[in-house]
């Protein structure tokens, strides 16, 4: 399933949030990408769910690399994104300001 990223919000619809969680409720492999004004920067107020299953999170738009943001300077003692599932691929971002790892492996290769 193809998740689509539509704004910059911290959760709701068309959020980062709402499409990890809809990629971890399909049983397939899903992609999500990123249709943001550019610069986006995502503004996390708490840690965003998990990665239990296999999705690709692609914060390139068209054939630029874009400056997607996952800011977590307000979410708190926890890493950007939490992988814990074999085969994610995360690409195109940058993720800053977390207190820990922006981007932490849990048993995941």
């Amino acid at each position: 399933m193809n998740f689509i990223v539509t704004n910059c919000d911290p959760d709701g619809n068309g959020s980062l949030r709402w499409a990890l969680e809809r990629a971890a409720a399909d049983p397939n492999p899903s992609q999500i990408d990123f249709a943001l004004p550019l610069p986006g920067v995502i503004q996390l107020r708490k840690p965003l769910a998990d990665i239990v299953s296999r999705v690709t999170i692609d914060g390139r738009q068209a054939d630029i690399v874009s400056r997607v943001t996952i800011d977590g300077r307000q979410a708190g003692d926890c890493s950007g994104l939490t992988v814990r599932a074999n085969g994610a691929v995360i690409r195109g971002l940058e993720i800053t300001g977390f207190e820990r790892s922006g981007v932490e492996l849990v048993g995941a290769t």
